[in-house]
């Protein structure tokens, strides 16, 4: 029997190491030695064992995220190690593979953890690598509100979904049979009845969520029944109508009307009291859904009523201050009576036939009775007055002076047409003519007094003016300090003690005289013997005053006489001339 024996250098045995196939896990030289015990003999050999313990690499990029619009995502290992030596395990406690897990890139479709087993069959060395793929499938909450009613009062409402997610990340879509508008909003208005959906998006992970609301609609409208038709007469002036066939209840309301007949009582009750005939129409409201429902009823009147006419009656005026109304066109009869009546004219007589006399303007009603039937029946008649005193206007106060020696009257503003007369009379004037003008000339102060007279109805009316006269003339003085001589060769004329005033002017003038200056004062300078005439003129009437003087003049020299003259000498120092 051989006995065996391993040794090595630098490798490492595991268990036994005298036996043929002993086990190592380092790489080195194995040498062997075998021998025979019999016979003493050995035989030596060797082997190297090599090493291979290269890891594979193992490297996953990140995944997407799931989420409502992305269920799936492939898992990214690319950048491990390939080749027909290498194999992969993909493994998870929690995912889901849609594809085999044995391959590089894998396709998942739930969120976890995944592990990458990658195994070198050459050598069986490993190398694992995790990633984890997340998941946001977080759906947005979506609120339709609560259910409504569309009804006759409310037939467009807005739906609410203000307790659905919010933000700028969702989107709002309504759908149903009756969005008008804001359709894309939370709160859309519609105007059908019917079930409206609400989706709501989340734009970020494409999530969406639904919610609906149904909307009712109460549209029904109430029973409206006016009832039976009637006839008014003259004994039943008033009658009930009957409602009663319409709807009843706490939330049902009535309204009569009528466009040609007349409610007295009870418009919004079941049995209104009417007074006249015409079409009266009931309106039935449901309040709780505000719809209504209309119906007519047709009252009629006894036609028997006796006529009643009036002729048109001409206006009273300051010439006709009565006049006889006219009933004709009325019943006749003995079976009818004839009453008139006034609340603002005045009847004289003859009210109890059909042609009585009034004496003032105002309304007249005459009441026809037939006395078989006992129906009344009334006309009316208005009379005008045409009593209005014409405009009479006799103008503004005027003055004759000493250049305005006659005016004209101006009357202008009083009443003008073909129908108007005038008369202007005075008692202490005087009227050259025209006095039955508007314009009359006069030619002496006084009061003159126009009279205007409306030709078509009488009426008169005065006023009067007054005009009055200025003739006074100014005074008018002239004098003079003395006469012209060789001392005074110039004179100064006076007027002191003529007018004065703002309207009184000065004027000299001469005919044989010299005025050298101040001719339009009242101290004018003369130079000539002469007469001079001062006129005073006052310009407010016109009238003018003279006075006149007469300058002299004392110019004559003296006599003047010499003599001889003696001879002056020695012994006549002194002479007389």
């Amino acid at each position: 029997m051989l006995d065996y024996n391993w040794t090595t250098l630098g490798g490492q045995f595991i268990g036994a190491s005298n036996i043929l196939t002993p086990n190592v896990d380092a790489p080195g030289t194995y040498t062997l030695v075998v021998s025979n015990p019999d016979n003493g003999c050995t035989s030596t050999s060797s082997i190297v064992v090599d090493e291979d313990v290269a890891l594979p690499v193992a490297v996953i990029a990140n995944p997407d995220v799931l989420t409502c619009n992305t269920n799936t995502v492939p898992l990214n290992a690319t950048g491990t190690s390939t080749g027909i030596a290498f194999q992969y395990d993909w493994s998870s406690p929690t995912g889901s593979f849609v594809t085999s897990n044995s391959i590089l890139n894998p396709v998942v479709d739930a969120s976890g953890t995944y592990t990458l087993l990658v195994t070198n069959t050459l050598n069986n060395c490993t190398a694992t690598q995790q990633v984890v793929v997340n998941e946001d499938v977080n759906l947005p909450t979506a609120t339709a509100g609560t259910p409504m009613t569309l009804n006759c009062d409310i037939t467009e409402l807005n739906l609410n979904g203000n307790g659905s997610s919010t933000g700028q990340e969702f989107q709002y879509l309504w759908t149903g049979p009756g969005v008008v508008s804001n359709e894309t909003t939370l709160s859309p208005l519609v105007d059908e009845p019917g079930t409206y959906q609400l989706l709501v998006t989340n734009l970020i992970n494409n999530c969406q969520s639904t919610a609906s609301v149904t909307i009712g609609e109460d549209i029904a409208p109430p029973i409206a029944e006016a009832g039976q038709g009637g006839i008014l007469s003259c004994s039943l002036t008033s009658m009930l109508l009957d409602g009663t066939g319409s709807s009843a209840g706490n939330n049902i309301e009535y309204e009569w009307s009528s466009p040609n007949g007349s409610i007295s009582s009870g418009a919004n009750t079941l049995t209104p009291t009417i007074n006249a005939a015409g079409n009266y129409f009931i309106m039935v409201t449901n309040t709780t859904n505000g719809c209504t429902t209309t119906d007519m009823v047709q009252i009629d009147e006894d036609d028997s009523l006796p006529d009643a006419e009036t002729l048109p009656a001409p206006p009273l005026t300051c010439n006709v201050t009565q006049l006889t109304l006219s009933g004709a066109g009325s019943a006749s009869g003995p079976e009818y009576t004839y009453l008139w009546s006034t609340t603002n004219g005045n009847i004289s007589s003859g009210e109890t036939t059909l042609n009585p006399v009034i004496t003032a303007s105002g309304i007249y009603l005459p009441t026809v009775t037939n006395t078989a039937t006992n129906c009344s029946n009334i006309a009316s008649v208005t009379v005008d007055s045409q009593t209005t005193p014409p405009a009479a206007e006799a103008g503004p106060a005027a003055q004759l002076t000493c250049t305005q020696t006659s005016l004209a009257l101006n009357g202008n503003g009083s009443a003008g047409g073909p129908n108007y007369s005038y008369q202007w009379t005075t008692a202490n004037g005087n009227i050259i003519g025209g006095d039955n003008t508007l314009n009359p000339m006069v030619d002496e102060p006084g009061t003159y007094v126009l009279q205007v007279t409306n030709d078509l109805t009488g009426c008169t009316n005065t006023d009067q003016v007054t005009i009055s006269e200025s003739l006074n003339a100014p005074f008018s003085v002239a004098s003079t300090p003395g006469v012209l001589n060789c001392n005074a060769a110039n004179l100064t004329l006076s007027g002191m003690g003529s007018s004065t005033g703002s309207t009184i002017s000065y004027l000299w003038s001469t005919l044989d005289g010299n005025i050298l200056s101040g001719g339009t004062t009242l101290s004018p300078v003369i130079n000539e013997p002469g007469t001079y005439v001062l006129t005073v003129a006052n310009s407010a009437n016109g009238c003018t005053e003279t006075a006149s003087v007469v300058v002299d003049q004392d110019i004559a020299a003296p006599t003047s006489e010499a003599g001889s003259a003696n001879l002056l000498s020695c012994s006549e120092p002194d002479g007389d001339a």
